[in-house]
């Protein structure tokens, strides 16, 4: 959960704000300010978010409120009646046009939920990914520091219900000297795994295989778990290899993708980049939460390009997802990654 500070002179609109907020399934409301004083206050006593009524820092114009704003380094929403057309929003900062609060719908303001919500995680993954936010702490767990590595081993990807032509996609995008292996368990039937690997080779230029018991991976290669095998990682002396087994299912599955990423985790820790991708049910969050609390890198397909949003959303709503981008996003996001690689 993202804990935000609201701040807006009008105790009515805090109010509807407020309702707003609880509808919300990743911000939660830790204060809320009706005086420049007060929202200063609160936004220094532990605030990962902010939403904020232009007005309420009178001694500023809009422009001067964006800049002032940039000194809290956390995502924020400015909201104003003022034209926003010509203004610069830096990273992190959105302005939108301020809703009619008194005259909201019930519908609308499940919408406002919805626009605030996500608005809120795309500013907090610009902050992130240039190492400003700030990383969140629960009661149990405390999530490793957000930093870009230069280390990462290996590209691990989940994918179910519409695969093929999402990876075809993503595997495109990788194209040009890619210096990771990507492994990838993909749920698929036993007498399809070959045609797809011969499909994708066909139509691409990254070399991708079946993998192979007690391989080492290569970089720039594409490696598949096979049909009713689980892929997983082992050490060696030079780095680690890809281990197949048959044991037990895990979330009904084999290939299972949590199978893949536990083993990741214990083998590489954070050096990986985690990407969950279209498909049914939740395999693959639990462990998508172990590398991302381990410090490795996470990303999950967005809603919109997914042909089923559930395994990514499933990997979104344990908090195990550091970044959500459309599938063709993640190629770049990947490459960029990997720019600091040794």
């Amino acid at each position: 959960m993202t804990r935000i500070v609201i701040g807006d002179s009008s105790a009515v609109v805090r109010s509807i704000e407020k309702e707003v907020i609880s509808n919300c399934r990743r911000l939660s409301l830790c204060g809320d300010a009706a005086t420049e004083e007060s929202f200063i206050s609160k936004i220094s006593s532990g605030a990962e978010g902010f939403i904020l009524d232009a007005d309420l820092l009178k001694h500023y114009t809009l422009e001067s409120t964006i800049k002032h704003c940039m000194k809290f380094k956390i995502p924020g929403i400015i909201f104003t009646n003022q034209e926003t057309k010509s203004l610069t929003k830096p990273q992190g900062i959105d302005v939108i046009k301020k809703p009619a609060f008194s005259s909201l719908s019930s519908k609308q303001v499940t919408e406002l939920s919805g626009l605030l919500e996500k608005t809120l995680e795309k500013l907090k993954q610009e902050l992130l990914f240039n190492g400003h936010a700030k990383t969140s702490q629960s009661s149990d767990t405390t999530e490793a520091d957000v930093v870009i590595r230069s280390d990462y081993k290996a590209i691990l990807v989940g994918v179910s219900t519409g695969g093929p032509a999402t990876l075809m996609s993503l595997l495109k995008s990788l194209e040009g000297g890619l210096k990771l292996p990507v492994l990838i368990t993909q749920h698929i039937d036993s007498t399809y795994d070959k045609n797809l690997i011969t499909w994708l080779n066909a139509n691409g230029s990254m070399p991708v295989q079946l993998a192979e018991n007690d391989q080492g991976p290569q970089p720039g290669h594409v490696y598949f778990a096979p049909s009713d095998v689980h892929l997983t990682l082992a050490k060696t002396e030079t780095g680690f290899k890809m281990v197949l087994n048959h044991d037990p299912e895990v979330n009904f599955l084999r290939p299972s993708v949590d199978k893949m990423l536990f083993s990741a985790a214990e083998v590489l820790g954070g050096q990986c980049i985690t990407v969950i991708l279209t498909g049914m049910g939740a395999d693959g969050a639990q462990g998508c939460l172990k590398l991302k609390k381990l410090g490795g890198y996470t990303i999950t397909q967005d809603e919109e390009t997914c042909v089923v949003y559930g395994m990514p959303t499933a990997a979104y709503e344990a908090g195990a997802s550091m970044e959500v981008l459309p599938l063709e996003r993640i190629g770049g996001r990947i490459k960029e990654l990997c720019e600091k690689l040794k």
